[in-house]
């Protein structure tokens, strides 16, 4: 069979339950990852034309929710395990943030420009999860007037905003300032 970079065969992950994750009580959870985002991504490695032929676009992103404490961070971790040798990158929501006018939003870029080594496999995927994500702040624009005119959320709203400019791909290397 045709190994993936993680050293997960698409055989073995069509079969993979959540035991082989060690993870529990998640089994439909893992079924839509599974049938989402990994097996796609392997696919892509065994016949990288095949997605497009199938008019299947990769995942780019992912988004779990749900309350404290219902296995959110552990899929992630067991997740980026199966999909890249890289090691993921863990971030909390708040340690994005800086007090000095632009930090904020440099710290985003840099997070997204700067893989962990991979030596092995440098083309391997960069895997970037944030914790503790809605900590960032309220909905954008919903600040309160602050005397100077701004917001008092402005800050979060330009991280949120670069964020969301990072995650969509727009920014490139050039896109240093």
């Amino acid at each position: 069979p045709v190994m993936h970079s993680s050293g997960w065969c698409l055989d073995d992950m069509m079969k993979m339950r959540g035991s082989d994750l060690g993870i529990g009580g998640l089994e439909h959870v893992i079924d839509e990852l599974r049938r989402r985002v990994m097996i796609p991504i392997v696919a892509s490695t065994r016949d990288p034309e095949l997605l497009a032929d199938l008019g299947v676009r990769p995942v780019k992103g992912l988004l779990l929710h749900g309350p404290p404490g219902c296995g959110k961070s552990l899929l992630a971790r067991r997740l980026s395990k199966i999909l890249t040798p890289r090691p993921p990158s863990f971030v909390s929501g708040p340690e994005l943030l800086d007090r000095f006018v632009g930090s904020s939003e440099a710290n985003v870029r840099e997070l997204f420009s700067s893989a962990p080594p991979c030596p092995e496999m440098p083309e391997a995927l960069h895997i970037i999860v944030f914790d503790e994500f809605d900590a960032l702040g309220s909905p954008r624009g919903g600040g309160v007037q602050s005397g100077g005119g701004g917001t008092v959320d402005s800050v979060r709203d330009s991280v949120v905003n670069q964020l969301l400019t990072c995650m969509d791909g727009v920014a490139t290397e050039d896109m240093s300032s």
